[in-house]
């Protein structure tokens, strides 16, 4: 048997619900910076008795960061991720009615934002009347 939300006979009523949460990420990777990945991908070939991928030009230039372009130091999870994420949850419902007729109308709002560093949040929003 499947029933639905409906008014009461005699009296109005109204129900409202508001939250407010936030999200965090539980643990976040951690990635070595261009000059460790440079010197430990030199000394992983180093040890097989091949030749290092990066001459000590290179990795004084990494070191002091001169050629961004070229050699980047970049901490992709600071410039991807935010460090928390907030939600908005909102809703309302009204019912009531008499002896020939009821109702019950409902409303409701969702704005979840994401956990990426862009400017895009999913909002949701819904309604429902009988």
């Amino acid at each position: 048997l499947i029933t639905t939300k409906r008014g009461n006979d005699g009296k109005v009523e109204v129900n409202a619900k508001a939250e407010y949460t936030w999200t965090t990420r539980t643990t976040t990777p951690k990635f070595a910076d261009g000059m460790t990945y440079a010197s430990m991908a030199n000394e992983a070939r180093t040890t097989r008795n091949q030749k290092a991928v990066y001459s000590d030009s290179e990795l004084m230039m990494i070191n002091e960061q001169l050629d961004p372009d070229i050699y980047p130091n970049v901490n992709w999870m600071d410039l991807l991720l935010k460090d928390g994420a907030p939600t908005y949850r909102a809703s309302v419902n009204v019912k009531g009615g008499g002896s020939k007729a009821r109702y019950y109308l409902s409303g409701s709002f969702l704005d979840e934002g994401g956990m990426y560093n862009v400017d895009r949040n999913m909002k949701e929003y819904d309604t429902n009347a009988n």
